[in-house]
């Protein structure tokens, strides 16, 4: 009809209506939204993101897109900084340190809430792939991942010694190989793998398995500690430069200890990556030359040396 008043109702064409909803754009697929807009954002924007939908929250919860994002952020070194106001410590955090600016340009990744007299003293043991593995002074131990505020308390590590937290990358699983002291009060400890899922953590005894006979006499190396000498992983394996000019070697797949002849004395060396190969760096505190050197064969225990620098003073 062509008439139309006040209150007359005018019905539009079914082609104009077809072509308005033509018209709406089609949604972004989660693939483009994942791996192209908020694979580049920010970690705490991030955060902030997973609060705006449940698709968006589905996406960046992710595990495989949360390793791909950390992967693309700059590691930074961890400082622990705590306030005392009359010999009690009063505030706590840990920040990340971006040494590369001037001045240092500090993160906030860890802290309390409330910093009373059950969380004054806190060790961080160990961290992988922006996980962090911590103990509270009433000796209980959890893994969080700052950046999505995720927590699972690990009550299998009560009584224990963290040697390294690493990926296990047949199954994905990140683990725990830690050390204690057996039930029967031997003087000999006993290793352990803890394997940590999304709900608990599985542990095994993997005993002591040792490479050769001067190993097992040599005791000193038993005792890893992450915390004091965190380990360095490569190819696989978890190397610790331990005493006696010794790194002890760990193979994360076959669960196996090995070791190789460090090529220094010094208990200030440090082991690194260079070009896909073992390295140790190290700077004698008497003579002060800074000393670099590469394992070029595992087996045959070859080391090179690289680089080399005189560091003593000038007066």
């Amino acid at each position: 009809m062509a008439g139309g008043g006040a209150g007359s109702v005018v019905n539009e064409p079914p082609r104009r209506r077809r072509r308005d909803r033509a018209a709406v754009p089609a949604p972004i697929p989660d693939e483009v939204v994942q791996w192209e807009i908020l694979v580049h954002v920010p970690a705490k924007e991030l955060l902030r993101c997973r609060a705006a939908c449940r698709s968006w929250r589905r996406l960046a919860s992710d595990a495989a897109f949360l390793m791909a994002h950390h992967r693309r952020q700059p590691s930074l070194p961890l400082v622990f900084f705590r306030t005392r106001s009359n010999d009690y410590a009063t505030h706590a955090v840990v920040d990340a340190l971006g040494i590369r600016r001037t001045p240092a340009a500090r993160r906030p990744v860890l802290g309390f809430d409330d910093y009373n007299k059950s969380h004054r003293s806190f060790t961080i043991h160990a961290s992988c792939d922006g996980l962090l593995l911590l103990s509270l002074s009433n000796h209980r131990f959890y893994i969080c991942n700052p950046a999505t505020r995720q927590w699972l308390q690990l009550p299998d590590l009560t009584g224990g010694s963290v040697a390294a937290l690493y990926p296990h990358r047949p199954s994905g699983d990140y683990r725990v190989l830690f050390w204690k002291y057996p039930d029967n009060k031997s003087c000999r400890v006993a290793y352990y793998v803890l394997t940590i899922s999304s709900f608990q953590g599985q542990q095994r005894c993997i005993g002591l398995p040792v490479a050769s006979p001067s190993m097992n006499k040599d005791r000193s190396w038993w005792h890893l500690q992450a915390s004091e000498h965190p380990p360095l992983l490569l190819h696989g394996c978890l190397h610790w430069h331990a005493f006696n000019r010794k790194i002890v070697i760990f193979d994360t797949v076959a669960e196996s200890f090995s070791w190789v002849q460090s090529p220094t004395a010094t208990s200030l060396a440090h082991l690194l990556q260079m070009d896909g190969m073992l390295g140790n760096g190290c700077i004698d505190t008497a003579a002060m030359p800074a000393k670099t050197w590469v394992l070029e064969d595992y087996e045959a225990e070859v080391w090179s040396s690289k680089y080399g620098r005189n560091c003593r003073r000038r007066r």
